[in-house]
């Protein structure tokens, strides 16, 4: 055990005098299943509470006393503090904290005294599976800048090269080889207890910076501010430096790792930055002594007897992000590991990138603005709903973006950019349903659990290029991602979730007696009005062309014609006559579960369906007709080529485009967005609920079909707009 008994098995009541703690959810998660005890410092002990432990936050004043309680009623005394990846946002935006430091020695940055993880280092020893985690998570930081916050977008590399230029004795632009050495200089908040309880104080910074200016003649310095003092909340002990040709204050809110990234040499007094600068492979000079100075790997100017190892990197890393902190999921709030937080971490900060000011969402129904917020709620500062282009554009600025469903608004969008008023460089992003999306229809008012925002075109139109389909041709997927894309697909077949979920228990009869020996093709029907079919397909651009294709390349096949929900629902129009082309399908399909049709089919054809992603799941071979985003990465056999996609990719690569990192998810339980994982448990759970009403008698109003569905739409929507 690398923790101790008390850190493992924690007492069944902790008190403390904090507020904050007594009312954090998160707190009361981290620490449970101990139940927490308010008493503040003025009230008198309980008799019951002398046998209990007691629990406060880092080395706060209050902390100090209720530790004296602690030690006179010889009791446990747990100190807290925020682990070093604690919050999608920061706590002054309204963050939650999913990480949570419980110390039963002392805290982390108390050089004083022991802490719980000084005691780790100095003594555990760590096994090859814990050594492995922790190289990945290195890699993964390195890859992803993750940092305490996560706040903080990324910076582009013209912002860089604002922020590393403009020195009169620079070099050369920021991807020059023979630019000048970059120091950075971290300043932190007056008054916080890492610096008192670092060794260090006012003076240790002034000395800092004169050393950092001293040993590096020949370099540029930057001084790196505080998040906290950029949101007003406190002061820095470098505030006042004064900017020269050597000197830069760096104030921008960018991610703190991506400017790490770009210098050569860091210099610290006790801050959290020093550890994640060693993580990027940089040389650090620590003025204090914080939790990773004495390990061997850091330039010390003080020293601390008791720390007597050597420690590497994927050492400390491993006892300090996950070993020492506890976790929760921050959508579901339940424990986990660090590992589980990082999907959700890296797609939060994509977003933050990519952020506008003001998001003008025009021309969407009341239905679609009740939950578009949700989705969008961390694009951008405001979002704010227009009822028309012509009217966003009276107000839209430079740092503004505008949001269409679709290729809804296109000509008009043209019309803007040709008479000037739309400028090229106002983003315009285009949202569409996901593809994990609800059970039931979109146009009954069934609300999405998943969405795409493209910020590049939109997947159905292959005449441009989208995120999805950039994200196929480039990137790297981790093996995080692999396993993740794995272990969703076996639990979507084993749930038999799919993009609508619409319920039929017709499917045994419909599939019963298909012959064994002809090739089974499903044809899945679509919607002829639809984007995908307009934007998506080349000469076959109908259901009538596909059958008549199909039967043509494939005569003596079994074919299976399945219309498209929307069409049998009668919400859409697209249905074909099917007694004049019975000649081009062997048998229609009104009913039947999807998951049952592909099962038992050997091919499917398809124009765009996402039938036929759901067949590749299902690992059935898939023809296609137009160029859906799932073909031309050799996974198909495709009548119309995409040039553009030349990257050859696995099934567990395309699912982790398609429905890990392209959609978002939201979680209408908690109204936030969440995971797929979580999408499906609940997508699974509804089907389940609403089979069960199924199999209980009731009227079949579906004779008055009109009627029916706006009874349904109007109980939906009320659903949405009031649900909470």
């Amino acid at each position: 055990m690398l923790l101790n008994h008390t850190i493992n098995n924690l007492p069944d009541n902790l008190i403390t005098a904090s507020k904050g703690i007594f009312d954090s959810k998160a707190c009361r998660s981290l620490l449970g299943p101990s139940v927490l005890v308010y008493r503040p410092l003025l009230s008198p002990l309980n008799a019951k509470d002398t046998s209990k432990g007691f629990v406060g936050w880092g080395c706060k004043e209050n902390t100090l006393k209720v530790a004296a309680s602690a030690k006179k009623n010889k009791a446990p005394m747990l100190r807290l503090e925020d682990g070093f990846i604690s919050y999608l946002n920061h706590p002054a935006q309204g963050g939650e904290r999913f990480s949570l430091i419980v110390d039963d020695l002392g805290i982390y940055y108390n050089a004083t005294q022991p802490s719980r993880l000084e005691a780790c280092l100095n003594h555990a020893e760590l096994d090859d599976d814990l050594l492995a985690r922790a190289r990945t998570l290195q890699t993964t930081i390195q890859q992803h800048f993750l940092s305490k916050y996560n706040h903080s977008p990324l910076p582009s590399s013209e912002q860089l090269n604002a922020i590393f230029s403009g020195s009169s004795l620079l070099g050369s632009s920021l991807l020059g080889s023979t630019r000048r050495q970059r120091i950075l200089v971290i300043d932190q908040t007056q008054n916080d207890c890492s610096i008192e309880y670092g060794l260090a104080s006012e003076l240790t910074f002034s000395e800092m910076l004169t050393a950092a200016i001293n040993e590096n003649p020949e370099a540029d310095i930057y001084v790196k501010l505080h998040p906290d003092v950029r949101f007003g909340k406190k002061t820095g002990y470098l505030t006042k430096t004064q900017a020269s040709d050597r000197i830069k204050l760096i104030t921008d809110n960018f991610n703190p790792l991506a400017l790490l990234d770009q210098v050569d040499k860091v210099y610290t007094v006790t801050s959290q930055l020093g550890f994640e600068a060693l993580i990027l492979n940089k040389p650090v000079v620590c003025f204090g002594v914080p939790f990773y100075s004495g390990w061997g790997l850091t330039d010390d100017r003080q020293l601390c007897a008791r720390r007597n190892r050597k420690r590497d990197i994927h050492e400390i890393i491993a006892l300090a992000y996950l070993v020492y902190p506890r976790y929760i999921h921050p959508y579901t709030q339940e424990r986990c590991e660090l590992e589980d937080i990082l999907p959700i971490l890296i797609q939060h900060q994509k977003i933050k990138s990519e952020q506008v000011k003001n998001l003008f969402c025009i021309d969407f129904s009341m239905w679609k603005k009740a939950f578009i917020g949700t989705f969008v709620s961390e694009d951008a500062d405001k979002v704010i709903f227009s009822k028309s282009i012509k009217a966003a554009l009276k107000k839209i600025q430079p740092e503004d973006g505008l949001l269409v469903w679709g290729r809804k608004l296109d000509s008009q969008l043209e019309d803007a950019k040709r008479s000037g008023s739309l400028s090229a460089d106002v983003p315009v992003w285009r949202m569409e349903d996901g593809f994990i999306r609800s059970v039931g229809l979109g146009v009954d008012l069934r609300r999405p659990s998943s969405l795409v925002i493209d910020k590049s075109g939109i997947y159905f139109d292959y005449s441009t290029p989208s995120d999805l389909e950039k994200l196929l041709n480039h990137h790297e997927f981790s093996e995080q991602e692999l396993e993740q894309a794995k272990t969703l697909r076996q639990e979507l077949l084993l749930q038999r979730v799919s993009k609508y979920n619409i319920t039929d228990s017709t499917s045994d009869d419909l599939l019963s007696d298909l012959p064994k020996d002809k090739t089974i093709i499903l044809v899945p029907g679509q919607v002829d009005s639809d984007a995908s079919i307009q934007f998506g397909c080349g000469e076959i651009n109908s259901n009538e062309k596909l059958l008549r294709q199909v039967k043509a390349n494939h005569p003596d096949a079994f074919i299976l014609y399945k219309p498209h929900p929307d069409v049998i629902s009668g919400n859409r129009e697209g249905s074909l006559d099917y007694s004049s082309m019975k000649h081009y399908y062997s048998r229609l399909l009104i009913g039947g579960d999807i998951f049952d049709c592909i099962a038992r089919c050997d091919e499917v054809h398809t124009m765009t369906s996402l039938t036929g992603f759901e067949a590749l799941l299902q690992e059935k071979k898939v023809v296609t007709y137009g160029a859906p985003f799932y073909s031309g990465w050799g996974l198909t056999t495709d009548h119309l080529k995409v040039k553009r996609r030349q990257k050859k990719r696995t099934l567990n690569e395309l699912i982790s485009g398609a429905l890990l990192l392209y959609p978002r998810y939201v979680d209408w339980e908690y109204r936030q967005l969440t995971q797929p994982e979580v999408v499906v448990a609940q997508i699974s759970e509804q089907k389940k609920n609403l089979q069960k009403k199924q199999t209980k008698p009731s009227i079949n109003f579906s004779q008055f079909n009109w009627l029916y569905r706006v009874g349904r739409k109007a109980n939906y929507l009320v659903e949405t707009l009031f649900y909470r």
